[in-house]
């Protein structure tokens, strides 16, 4: 079975913890096998013969609120371990730094392993990193190298706490996008998580068709009631310059481009494609500025700006 499969299991069981588990997923304070023993510290689940996938857990393994007392998840000989925080805490995780709070006694964790923390119920506010150190006698648990931090971490909760696979690919994948991201858009993905390059390109998109039309006719695209922050719409609007200007469809000639015979533009050494949005942006502007967008990107031909 692939750890892809295993962590789906894992994190399938973490999500639903009550009082029915797997059947080849028990709970430390069962052993032996058998009927239900009336010791605490040896207590075995009936089957449910409503479910045959399930086993019923004595309340002795549950709290009040129905949550499984210990939740070593037993899975093909390899165990990984899922906790909670005894208390609320407000902390602020940050970018390669470390905090600490205390979690169950006696816990398997060791220093270097890979660990993950959610706001409880609210799994979109979490954060990784690694066991730092951990007390097993004290349940201080101290997680540094914190990464991936995402969410609201501005008030007092508990976090559910658990080990984590990593497939060394994945790791080594997310350290080259972000380089990537540094090297194409200048980019910090830890300060900036939610960053989308699409959505920054579209807006400068916009700007620069805005500030043409502008400049062309005192002309507001934005403030026509048909008017969406599309790509589809941005192509409307340049197309429709294509065929005032040079009476050319674009959607039926392909190879036209305002700039094919202009020696200055063969700095470029080839003839632009006019197939997709930056280029045909990027050819009017040169057609009708002599400037090249990709070296001056801030250009705007309205003499105090219009945007």
């Amino acid at each position: 079975m692939s750890n892809y499969t295993e962590l789906r299991k894992f994190q399938t069981l973490h999500n639903s913890l009550h009082y029915t588990l797997p059947c080849n997923t028990l709970p430390s304070c069962h052993n032996g096998h058998g009927t239900v023993v009336t010791t605490p510290t040896a207590v075995v689940p009936t089957h449910d013969t409503s479910a045959s996938s399930t086993c019923i857990l004595p309340s002795t393994c549950v709290t009040n609120t129905g949550a499984v007392i210990s939740t070593d998840v037993l899975c093909n000989s390899n165990v990984k371990y899922v906790t909670k925080t005894v208390k609320t805490y407000l902390i602020t995780p940050t970018k390669n730094g470390t905090i600490g709070f205390l979690v169950e006694k006696s816990l398997p964790f060791t220093i270097g392993q890979s660990i993950s923390c959610s706001v409880v119920d609210s799994p979109d506010n979490y954060f990784n990193g690694t066991v730092f150190d951990y007390d097993a006698n004290a349940g201080f648990l101290s997680i540094g190298n914190i990464d991936n931090v995402t969410g609201n971490f501005s008030t007092s909760v508990a976090y559910d706490v658990n080990l984590i696979l990593f497939d060394p690919e994945v790791v080594k994948l997310k350290e080259r996008m972000d380089r990537l991201y540094k090297f194409l858009f200048q980019v910090d993905l830890h300060l900036t998580p939610t960053y989308d390059p699409t959505v920054v390109q579209l807006s400068y998109f916009d700007k620069k068709m805005y500030n043409l039309l502008y400049y062309l006719f005192f002309y507001d695209m934005r403030a026509e009631s048909t008017y969406v922050l599309t790509e589809a719409y941005l192509m409307t609007q340049i197309n429709i310059l294509y065929i005032w200007f040079f009476g050319q469809n674009l959607d039926l000639n392909l190879s036209f481009n305002p700039n094919a015979s202009d020696h200055l533009y063969k700095h470029k050494n080839e003839v632009v494609v006019l197939n997709n949005l930056k280029a045909k942006i990027f050819e009017l502007y040169w057609y009708l500025f002599s400037v090249d967008l990709e070296q001056f990107p801030q250009f705007d031909p309205n003499p105090i700006g219009s945007t």
